[in-house]
């Protein structure tokens, strides 16, 4: 009786492989082996990644704190805000009364006279603060 694990389907002996078959064996490349050309390009690489890598996270560290000052900081300085740009816009309300000021080169000065009318107008309405007891 013939042993059934020693059959395949394959002849036991077969014919030796060709050339084109047969692989080569890679032997291990080292450091001494490469070419400068070879470690320039792979430490170049490196550095390359390297440094968008750290663009990419500072990129990140930027976005991050931008959130936070928005969620955080924007609630306690919009007052604030709010009231330079009320001033601002006063101010440039002004501007136009007042003779020498903006695009009107012929006028000599600074002298000008408003009443109380024109200046409720001009300027906001400004409340006082309260003061903590």
């Amino acid at each position: 009786m013939p042993d059934e694990t020693l059959s395949t389907s394959r002849p036991l002996f077969a014919e030796a492989p060709t050339f084109t078959e047969v692989k080569t064996i890679k032997v291990p490349r080292t450091i001494y082996d490469a070419s400068a050309a070879e470690v320039f390009f792979k430490n170049f690489l490196a550095g390359v990644g390297h440094g968008l890598g750290g663009v990419f996270v500072y990129f990140l560290f930027v976005l991050f704190m931008l959130y936070l000052a928005a969620r955080f900081v924007w609630p306690v300085v919009q007052p604030y805000v709010n009231m330079y740009q009320q001033s601002m816009q006063s101010l440039q309300k002004m501007q136009h009364l007042i003779p020498g000021s903006g695009n009107d080169q012929s006028a000599t000065g600074w002298n000008i006279q408003l009443n109380s009318d024109q200046l409720k107008n001009i300027l906001p309405k400004v409340q006082p603060l309260e003061r903590p007891q």
